[in-house]
């Protein structure tokens, strides 16, 4: 009886060269007068079957990376890897050896070769036995998502405790593919923790830096204005570059999307507001009249009116489809960097570099508030859907949490260690998005203030951020000439 030292084949008469299980060579070592050719073209089949083996492995590793115990394993990957390197160049050396053996060399040969070949069966069952573990979490999972009773998404909805991130990643993903209200609580419950699941999944460049984002309503779009005086259109799910929006005179400095998703606006550095078809890229008219650049530009929740903050140090209302202008709003000792219009339309915030945010009321124009705490410019607001929330960003570091009924101040966010660039909030209002000179991005729990992740990737200054109206993506734009998409890896 024979047994196949790598799967443990039993054969027990008509024993085959190679095993029928696992392609092992079998045959016997021969006498030491055929050993020269004998050697070489055995040890030859036994390297290529290895490596072949080898890939294999690798492949069905890396499609089921939501082991549970992917690190221990990897690890074991890892050094099979480095051993099997170390066997190969052991083996290839006497390869080249193999003119110069003499008889009686060959002892010592033999000596050397075997016990490397002994530890390569070795290694191979070690894989085999990896790849199994590996594959049974994968199982379990893929297993759970076709199952119809609720043991399935029983088991998904447990894997988003499990400690690996991996396998989280998989069972929150596979969830959301789910009809079951069951999955679909889950996949919200977890929102707030999948973003620590987030990586860079696009990186898209230009030739200078991005300065605003926007993201359609429908999740479809991403738009980016630039320095190059252009405005960039992705497709938000797979990052291919659709159109590129020419016109403006100036760098592009500020963004915002229409809540009825069909009209772009853009306001630039050469002092107008240019307004898009978003669909077609097609120019719809220009608005101006300012004495500077404009900074910061938001819509009414009905998707008419449009407002634009200035270095001139004014707010001005617009009826942008007729090119009126409804009024002027002014008394800021700075340019207004940013401004932001409630969702219940009801107020105006504008952020100024002379330190202040002052409220408006949109209907009557009327001053209702000015907001004093940060100790440099405020460079951005945003607020929450529910239009009880302000947030400020500015030169500080600081983002400050306001109540937007009364002006109180609610909390100080301290993390960043540079001018925080801009703020914006998730439809849900869970979530605050954070971009900053400190070439980060935070996403912080906005009602306990807890900083949920950070990435860090971009190579200069962050400048602008958005989160998709289903929260499920980020993009981000930098002075490094790149805007990234962040989102959970599929």
């Amino acid at each position: 009886m024979i047994q196949c030292p790598v799967c443990q084949t039993e054969y027990h008469e008509d024993v085959p060269k190679l095993c029928k299980t696992c392609g092992w060579d079998l045959t016997p070592d021969p006498l030491p007068k055929q050993v020269l050719d004998a050697l070489e073209r055995q040890e030859r089949i036994r390297l290529a079957w290895a490596r072949n083996v080898w890939a294999r492995a690798k492949e069905i590793a890396m499609r089921v990376q939501l082991q549970g115990k992917m690190g221990e394993m990897q690890a074991q990957l890892e050094e099979a890897t480095r051993e099997r390197s170390r066997l190969e160049s052991q083996i290839v050396q006497v390869f080249s050896q193999v003119e110069q053996i003499t008889p009686e060399s060959f002892q010592t040969l033999l000596a050397d070769v075997f016990p490397g070949k002994e530890r390569l069966s070795q290694i191979q069952t070690q894989l085999r036995q990896t790849q199994q573990q590996l594959a049974e979490r994968t199982h379990e999972l893929e297993l759970a998502q076709t199952q119809i009773g609720s043991d399935g998404l029983d088991l998904l909805i447990s894997a988003l405790e499990d400690p690996l991130s991996q396998i989280q990643r998989i069972a929150y993903l596979l969830l959301q593919r789910s009809a079951a209200p069951k999955a679909i609580e889950a996949v919200q419950a977890f929102q707030l923790q999948s973003y620590k699941l987030f990586t860079n999944v696009y990186t898209g460049e230009a030739t200078d830096a991005f300065r605003a984002i926007a993201i359609s309503p429908d999740n479809q779009i991403i738009a980016a204005g630039n320095n190059d005086k252009t405005i960039k259109l992705w497709d938000l799910a797979t990052g291919k570059l659709q159109q590129t929006l020419s016109g403006h005179e100036g760098a592009v400095l500020s963004i915002a999307i229409s809540p009825d998703g069909e009209t772009l606006a853009s306001g630039s550095s050469d002092k107008t507001i240019k307004l898009w078809n978003l669909t077609t890229g097609e120019l719809l008219s220009t608005l101006a009249g300012y004495a500077g650049e404009v900074w910061g530009i938001a819509f009414s929740p009905d998707s008419h009116t449009i407002a634009g903050g200035s270095n001139d140090k004014t707010i001005k209302l617009w009826k942008w489809q007729t090119g009126e202008l409804i009024s002027t709003l002014a008394g800021y000792a700075g340019g207004v960097r940013a401004i932001a219009i409630s969702p219940d339309g009801q107020t105006i915030a504008g952020a100024s570099n002379d330190k202040t945010i002052k409220l408006w009321n949109l209907r009557e124009k009327e001053l209702l508030f000015t907001l004093t705490g940060h100790g440099d410019r405020v460079r951005s607001v945003a607020i929450s859907p529910d239009s009880q929330i302000l947030a400020s960003g500015g030169n500080d570091k600081t983002i400050k949490l306001w109540n937007l009924n009364t002006g109180e101040l609610i909390q100080t966010l301290t993390d960043h260690t540079a001018p925080v660039t801009a703020v914006t909030i998730s439809n849900n209002g869970q979530v605050l998005v954070s971009s900053s000179d400190d070439c980060s991005i935070k996403v912080w729990n906005l009602t306990t203030g807890e900083l949920l992740h950070s990435f860090t990737e971009h190579k200069n200054y962050t400048v602008a951020v958005a989160i998709s109206p289903d929260g499920r993506t980020i993009a981000s734009g930098s002075f490094d000439n790149t805007i990234k998409l962040w989102r959970v890896a599929s």
